[in-house]
């Protein structure tokens, strides 16, 4: 998944959100999971850039070693420098991983919910259903779609997925969850 790709991917649009959730629990986690999918992306910016500058700090240390072994003795007195330089952006990196790690636990804490919340909006579909009111069937359906789609990128986000699932599953070719909502949302209307 390339930077930049979870909001898109985890964030329900406030708009369906506001026209189909009722509950305000509920509202709230999808909210908090859209926010919570903002950061992430944040944080793998943030890895992606102390990635590609320690990588820049190794390559500067070998190119000076290089260079003092091979007659220019004065540049080795920038070693400590880089090595300084390379261990801030170790720190930088675990100091990123660290937060990635915990930004998914908080995620994972959120599936339960969203199971919870899927199989009210399926409970609710279909007795709405077997009463005759298939538009407020097909509104509960098209939430527990979303919700199903949102928890379905959590589980693999956060490796809850077995395997084969997560190989079949490839996070770039996921539609973004606003063109998942709005066709659903299409879908009802017509």
């Amino acid at each position: 998944m390339s930077s930049c790709a979870f909001a898109e991917s985890l964030e329900v649009p406030l708009a369906f959100i506001a026209s189909k959730v009722k509950t305000r629990r509920e509202a709230a986690v999808l909210i908090h999971l859209g926010t919570l999918s903002h950061k992430l992306d944040e944080l793998f910016q943030a890895a992606e850039s102390s990635a590609l500058r320690l990588a820049a700090v190794r390559d500067h240390g070998a190119t000076i070693m290089s260079r003092a072994s091979g007659g220019t003795p004065e540049l080795a007195s920038l070693l400590p420098l880089i090595v300084q330089a390379e261990a801030v952006e170790r720190r930088n990196v675990a100091r990123v991983e660290e937060q990635v790690r915990a930004l998914e636990i908080e995620l994972s804490g959120f599936c339960k919910d969203l199971e919870q919340f899927i199989e009210q909006h399926e409970s609710t579909a279909l007795e709405f259903a077997h009463a005759g009111v298939a538009a407020i069937a097909r509104e509960k359906r098209a939430v527990a779609e979303v919700e199903k789609a949102v928890l379905d990128r959590l589980l693999f986000l956060v490796g809850a997925k077995e395997e084969e699932e997560r190989l079949l599953s490839k996070p770039a070719e996921w539609p973004a969850m606003a063109a998942i909502a709005g066709s659903l949302i299409e879908t009802k209307d017509t």
